[in-house]
């Protein structure tokens, strides 16, 4: 015949009470056992995903540092070329200069020559007839006088 069970734990009524006991305290640790397999089983899923996650962050963070070395390699060749062209602007700078010192001379030795020419012109000889000959430079290959006549 089958043992009847009681109606706590499905511990059957035949057993003396130690053993209902003992039955009754082996109940509650597979009660706990299995409440602790859950919380086995959540804390593994828990750490697959926290794998995945860490593993995506390791990823953002190699692509991240990638873009940052190429950022800094870009920045690097950049101020190499601001270097040059400030070089060659400084260089552009010199020349115009240089350029404008001599128009600004050329002009003065012109309004000079003017001067001078209208000068003797004014006070001549007394003669009435003056000669002036004005001395110019010539361009390379020339006759070597560059010298104009000038009668009044």
């Amino acid at each position: 015949a089958a043992a009847a069970l009681s109606t706590e734990n499905g511990i059957p009524d035949d057993l003396d009470d130690e053993s209902k006991k003992e039955r009754g305290k082996m109940a509650a640790v597979t009660d706990k056992q299995k409440g602790n397999t859950d919380i086995v089983r959540n804390i593994e899923r828990i750490a697959t995903s926290s794998a995945a996650t860490i593993k995506d962050a390791e990823t953002n963070l190699y692509k991240q540092r990638e873009t940052i070395s190429n950022i800094h390699d870009t920045t690097r060749e950049m101020d190499a070329e601001v270097s040059d062209a400030r070089r060659v602007a400084n260089q552009m700078h010199k020349m115009m200069v240089q350029n404008k010192m001599v128009m600004v001379g050329i002009i003065a030795l012109l309004v000079i020559m003017i001067i001078v020419i209208i000068y003797v012109k004014a006070v001549g000889d007394g003669s009435g007839t003056s000669t002036v000959i004005v001395v110019l430079p010539t361009a390379v290959g020339g006759d070597g006088s560059g010298g104009i006549e000038l009668e009044g």
